[in-house]
């Protein structure tokens, strides 16, 4: 096995714990040096059960919301970091009979789940660490510490306990090749791959009079930092197709399209009117005074689905043969910190014939949007359609029951996000 790749892999599966994060790019580190700060600072989520005397931890502060840890987050050489990533706090309770806690084991393991890179889960590495030197007294009685007061020169918290663990303590689950192909995939990146990353650690060496089997902790990390946002309709990225895309409903539906996010907030939303003797670009007129929402910044859609219609009241009408630019963002933690994602930008225009936008045109819109341009066209826009000279009304028939044609939105929606699918359309 490769030194250097060992430093590599090994580390930046415990990049949440900015103590062994920052050791990824040093080549020439003994992986002693790398592993042996990180159990440390998990240890202290494990609850431990006493028969008499209890130990508790609790969790102050985990920053879940994280999506996107870097390498760059902490200095390279100590491993130093003033983002705070958590705050744990461990009660001792009823142990006053203990002066000193000596030699506790600690079992770990570590599991990963990269899509498109490892199969299933798989363990990269398992071992055992013993802390020695935990003082109880009756004047302390609980240690409280932050990933930000540990860098990789830290051997004892501020309360005294001191951490030990042997290079023949701890096994390597994978092979040299995959230790490569996931080294040079985290520095490719610069920073953790999209997956699913397990922690486990459990008590397993208790004193007789200490009940510790219940001592285990499992943590698990999502992380999906996301990759692209794509606007499917109305409208298109090119000024010079304005003739196909012409909006026929005074309150369109926008939809986008968009990779899977693990803590991304709500998507936003921003409509600007384009004037071509003002505005010189697409980015120009999207940067203007914005009607929705109101002046500036972006409007809170409210949910993380891919569809919006636009408000019915509260903001200025559409109006006929105006040409408008619309925007999508949404926004997520890194360990940069809050980090924004924009869509590209579609311009479309309202159709200037006022006698076509009626109710009768928005109903076949849901209706076109809903089946497909493709088998709407063949059966509503062709001559030879079976629905040539068909006039919706304003309701329709689902599964017996009578439903308002913009009931149509929420099947949109379900189809857009592949919980529903249409198996067959035919005309009875």
């Amino acid at each position: 096995m490769k030194k250097g790749l060992n430093i590599l892999f090994i580390e930046p599966f415990f990049i949440c714990f900015n103590s062994i994060l920052s050791l990824i790019y040093r080549m020439d580190t003994d992986i002693f040096k790398i592993v042996k700060n990180i159990p440390l600072i998990l240890f202290f989520s494990v609850n431990f059960l006493f028969s008499e005397c209890k130990i508790i931890l609790s969790e102050n502060f985990f920053n879940d919301d994280i999506v996107g840890y870097y390498l760059s987050a902490i200095d390279i050489d100590t491993g130093q970091s003033n983002l705070l990533l958590f705050d744990y706090q461990i009660d001792f309770i009823d142990c006053n009979e203990y002066d000193v806690l000596n030699d506790l084991a600690v079992d770990f393991n570590i599991n990963i789940n990269l899509p498109n890179h490892t199969d299933d889960q798989i363990s990269i590495i398992e071992g055992t660490f013993r802390l020695n030197n935990i003082n109880i007294n009756s004047e302390f009685h609980s240690i409280s510490f932050r990933n930000t007061d540990l860098n990789s020169g830290t051997v004892n918290l501020p309360s005294g306990v001191e951490f030990s663990m042997n290079k023949s303590d701890y096994t390597i689950g994978i092979t040299d090749d995959q230790i490569e192909e996931l080294s040079d995939l985290i520095l490719g990146l610069g920073r953790l791959p999209n997956g699913r990353y397990s922690f486990k650690f459990e008590v397993t060496n208790c004193l007789d009079s200490i009940d510790c089997d219940d001592a285990t902790l499992v943590k698990e990390l999502n992380i999906f930092l996301p990759e692209y946002l794509s606007l499917l309709s109305p409208g298109s990225s090119n000024i010079s197709d304005l003739l196909y895309n012409q909006v026929y409903i005074p309150y369109p539906v926008f939809q986008w399209n968009s990779d899977y996010c693990s803590k991304c907030g709500n998507y936003s939303i921003r409509v600007c009117e384009y004037n071509p003797s003002i505005h010189t670009s697409l980015e120009d007129a999207i940067n203007s005074l914005s009607i929705l929402p109101t002046g500036t910044g972006f409007w809170d859609t409210g949910s993380q689905n891919n569809t919006f219609q636009y408000p019915v009241a509260g903001f200025e009408d559409l109006y006929p043969g105006n040409l408008y630019v619309w925007q999508v963002k949404r926004t997520f933690e890194t360990t940069y910190g809050l980090e924004q994602e924009l869509s590209d930008i579609f311009i479309f225009q309202m159709n200037d014939d006022e006698l076509e936008i009626n109710l009768n045109e928005q109903n076949l819109n849901l209706i076109s949007q809903f089946i497909g341009k493709s088998k709407f066209d063949e059966l509503f826009t062709l001559d030879s359609g079976e629905l040539y000279t068909y006039t919706p009304t304003s309701l329709i028939n689902i599964n017996g029951q009578e439903k308002n044609l913009n009931y149509l939105l929420e099947l949109i929606e379900l189809l857009n996000t592949s919980e529903i699918k249409i198996e067959e359309i035919y005309v009875k």
